[in-house]
Order: structure tokens, then sequence, then C-alpha cells
């Protein structure tokens, strides 16, 4: 089975800085660590911002399900495999 675009610029942002936003609202920023194909990823260093207030933590894993979406450094539009698509 082939990864698709989406999950392939994931993995490029990984030990980058990047914002989740969640389905219940919540927006997670942090250095992502690790990831899979279904999206669940694993940030360090985390911010965590809802409307009870901010609270910084450690690390948190989040379910690809609960994630509305992603914002990506932007340097990322320069990869390889996006370039080759222009």
């Amino acid at each position: 089975m082939s990864i698709s675009d989406p999950i392939k610029l994931l993995y490029e942002a990984l030990n980058l800085k990047i914002t989740i936003d969640l389905e219940n609202g919540d927006s997670l920023t942090g250095n992502l660590v690790d990831l899979d194909d279904h999206m669940n990823v694993f940030l360090e260093d985390a911010v965590i911002i809802n409307d009870k207030g901010t609270k910084i933590v450690k690390s948190v894993f989040v379910k690809g399900s609960e994630i509305n979406f992603f914002i990506l450094p932007p340097a990322l539009k320069f990869v390889p495999f996006l370039q080759k698509k222009k």
C-alpha cells in the first residue's frame, strides 16, 4: 500500500514544531517526534490551549481521529515530492 501525500508531508515534519487543531476545539503546539499512517501523533514540549487556559506538557499523544487539521512550517512547501507535482 502506498503512503498518501498528506502522510508523507507529516513525515517530513518530524522533529519540527507543528500546531494541531482538535475536534473538541483545543489546539496543541509542539515538536512532532512520532507519527503513524493513521495520523496518530506524538508531540513533545507541547502547549495545549483551550477554553480553560494554557497548559504546558512534556509530551502528549493525539489520536488521528481527534484531529481537525495540522498547521505545518512554511518551509515544508519545498520538500522534493511536492516540487515534482508542479
